[in-house]
């Protein structure tokens, strides 16, 4: 039985004000995930999100590594040998044993915004991964912040997989500016 509470959560901007007060006690679904849908209305129109809560166990770094028969430093060590550490591996969900291609893609639209997605395994809640964005490689930016020039757009597990699509975009057009993208996990 899961047990998810709020209360009186409360978001300002400058066009949404809500309270929040949610109590819920339920069985955790049979397929492991449940999918909802939150409404947001203002004098300005609606907007939807869905979002899906994974009911899963974590996946530690160690029973990973015990899995996989794979030991030594996650951090430092590239079992593969395809150029992404053991740690990356874990945290985007990819085979450490099996040559992968690199975690992340990127495509540059007509109106010059980047879209940047990489893969993020949700089992995983013992690491951090971070998208950092850089002008000239000697100064990075995480994805996340302000000052990136990027907003965080969705992440997204098909049915059937707790690994999720996570997409960044360009706030802005990009024109004539190179951007380099890296993705670090952390412990």
């Amino acid at each position: 039985m899961i047990k998810a509470e709020v209360h009186n959560f409360t978001l300002e901007d400058e066009d949404l004000i809500f309270d929040l007060a949610v109590h819920a006690q339920r069985p955790i679904p049979p397929n492991g995930r449940k999918d909802y849908t939150l409404t947001a209305r203002n004098e300005a129109g609606m907007a939807e999100a869905t979002f899906t809560i994974l009911f899963t166990e974590p996946l530690s770094v160690e029973s990973w590594l015990t899995e996989n028969d794979l030991a030594g430093d996650p951090e430092t060590i590239d079992s593969d040998a395809d150029g992404i550490n053991d740690l990356l591996e874990f945290a985007t969900g990819s085979d450490p044993q099996q040559e992968s291609p690199h975690p992340i893609s990127f495509t540059l639209d007509e109106d010059g915004h980047y879209t940047v997605s990489y893969t993020r395994d949700l089992r995983t809640d013992d690491t951090t991964l971070t998208l950092q964005v850089s002008g000239d490689l000697i100064h990075r930016t995480n994805a996340a912040s302000d000052q990136s020039g990027m907003v965080f757009k969705s992440a997204i597990a098909p049915a059937g997989t707790p690994v999720a699509n996570v997409i960044f975009r360009s706030y802005a057009p990009i024109r004539g500016d190179q951007r380099y993208f890296r993705l670090i996990s952390t412990l």
